[in-house]
């Protein structure tokens, strides 16, 4: 059973048959379109998992979609960071979404407010490229 929750070739090509339908009969989704089909390969990720790979792969646990969620339907500025194309995958954007979650959660605890602008904050990473 592959780790991964859907296959890009089982997402995409669906996706790419009702896009071209709709462009013929509507123009102007072509950036929404553009948009999805990035969304989509950055959740199923880069490649898809070979067959003979398969046997190797151990199930895991379903992973919990609630950051990814929250970056695509509640973060305004989700398409602008897409395009930066600063996530690999959806790892990543999991990961920057906890940690500002977490932020969110805990500051009014500290009286601390987000525009507060005498705070600094300090995050330490674990590669070479800043996302969060």
């Amino acid at each position: 059973m592959p780790s991964r929750l859907v296959s890009t070739h089982t997402v995409l090509k669906p996706v790419v048959q009702l896009s071209y339908r709709l462009l013929q009969y509507f123009p102007r989704l072509r950036d929404f379109l553009a948009y999805l089909a990035r969304l989509v390969l950055l959740v199923c990720g880069e490649g898809a998992t070979k067959p003979e790979m398969e046997a190797d792969i151990q199930p895991q646990q379903q992973a919990s979609l609630r950051h990814i969620d929250e970056f695509v339907g509640g973060l305004q500025c989700a398409g602008e960071l897409i395009d930066l194309e600063l996530y690999p995958d959806v790892k990543e954007v999991s990961e920057s979404m906890a940690a500002f979650h977490a932020v969110r959660r805990h500051m009014p605890s500290l009286s601390i407010k987000m525009n507060q602008k005498d705070v600094g904050c300090i995050v330490v990473g674990d590669g070479s490229t800043p996302r969060t």
